[in-house]
């Protein structure tokens, strides 16, 4: 074989070589960003629910939730509010589970699942969170009884 050609097989392979050890790494890193974002979607959920349930008060979505979200509900969803009050105080809550997670351009967006005991029978407080800039934000909340 001539030189260039050894060279450029030796390089081929050097760069086969490279590929196989750091794409794995790279996929390895992206699912730990997701699972990472994740998690942090739980716990925000977590917190949030125990806040949002505290005493069903409009008031407490204002600085968890997008300036959008909390004006529409300021002005057009107390009477939703009011219903979710009958439940009654928060007797025991299981951890969030965060799911439809979804990352497109660096903002994430997730649904998460919190089932709870209140003073006045069993729910779901479903929270929608965005996060683009590190702060999830709730976006939508439903209670499913």
């Amino acid at each position: 074989m001539n030189r260039p050609v050894v060279v450029a097989l030796v390089v081929a392979v050097a760069v086969v070589v490279v590929g196989a050890i750091e794409v794995p790494k790279g996929i390895q890193w992206a699912f730990s960003a997701i699972s990472d974002r994740q998690k942090s979607a739980s716990a925000f959920a977590d917190g949030a629910t125990a806040a949002i349930t505290k005493a069903w008060d409009v008031e407490s979505l204002s600085s968890l939730a997008t300036p959008q979200y909390y004006q529409t509900v300021k002005n057009d969803g107390t009477a939703a509010w009011a219903t979710y009050r009958l439940l009654g105080e928060l007797v025991a809550a299981k951890p969030c589970v965060t799911d439809n997670l979804q990352i497109v351009n660096g903002t994430a967006t997730a649904e998460s699942q919190c089932p709870a005991e209140f003073k006045n029978g069993k729910a779901s407080v479903e929270l929608f969170t965005t996060d683009a800039s590190g702060t999830w934000k709730i976006t939508w909340v439903h209670v499913l009884l």
